[in-house]
């Protein structure tokens, strides 16, 4: 397997600098949690959608607590106390909104999220675990997000979304993602749709290597890079040393 570069957190700022909106895509258990707190560590102020509850302090996934943040027990409580914190890393707790109500909140804290960046020259990194709760390929997908992700560049939003079943996110969603770090520990199938929906140059070689990677390993993918990059999902993996 050809040996790839492995991120550091100045790489990981530049990619988003440079691709603004990245998609992280494998299965359960691959590490996209850790790679989702590890992002939230290295960037300057993010606020995270926490679909399944697994960066509350109080869970047992405790590698996947974000350092120096602030956790919302729902997204009221991030709208009506946002305002009073000094912290720049902001973790909304959405696991217990009914399903039914999940759209509706997508769509309220995304308003809120955009008002907010309107009045503000800094960057603001938005990340989703697990996107396809709030951008399902079927069903009512949130507007609000889908702007987002569109437009939200235009207004110093980056957004960084993650799923652990690709085949179920909206694909209007996923394509408008300018890169994507994916897991290789997926069947034959998923590895090609998922490639497929990378664009990548040449989906061949890509497919190889992602056959070929370790467990809690993920390459990155853009369609101007014919060889991907390899990130360790282990606890705090883009700090610098």
């Amino acid at each position: 397997m050809t040996e790839m570069k492995t991120l550091t957190a100045a790489q990981i700022r530049q990619i988003m600098t440079t691709y603004k909106t990245l998609g992280i895509l494998g299965k359960k258990g691959s590490g996209k949690s850790v790679v989702i707190a590890s992002c939230a560590d290295a960037l300057p102020e993010v606020i995270v959608f926490d679909m399944l509850g697994v960066y509350n302090p109080e869970a047992q996934y405790k590698t996947a607590v974000i350092p120096k943040s602030r956790y919302y027990e729902n997204p009221t409580a991030f709208i009506n106390k946002f305002d009073n914190s000094k912290l720049k890393k902001h973790v909304i707790n959405f696991s217990a909104v009914k399903p039914s109500e999940l759209i509706a909140e997508a769509d309220k804290i995304c308003e809120f999220i955009l008002n907010h960046a309107k009045k503000t020259t800094g960057k603001l990194y938005v990340l989703v675990d697990e996107v396809a709760d709030i951008a399902p390929e079927r069903g009512k997908i949130s507007d609000n997000f889908h702007f987002l992700v569109k437009n939200g560049r235009n207004y110093g939003i980056f957004v960084i979304m993650a799923s652990q079943r690709p085949q179920g996110v909206d694909k209007s969603v996923l394509e408008l993602c300018d890169g994507y770090l994916l897991s290789g520990q997926n069947g034959n199938r998923t590895i090609e749709e998922i490639v497929k929906i990378t664009n990548s140059e040449d989906r061949r070689h890509t497919e190889t290597i992602l056959r070929e990677l370790p467990e809690r390993t993920f390459l990155f993918v853009h369609e101007n890079e014919n060889e991907p990059y390899k990130i360790p999902t282990y606890k705090n993996a883009f700090k610098q040393h």
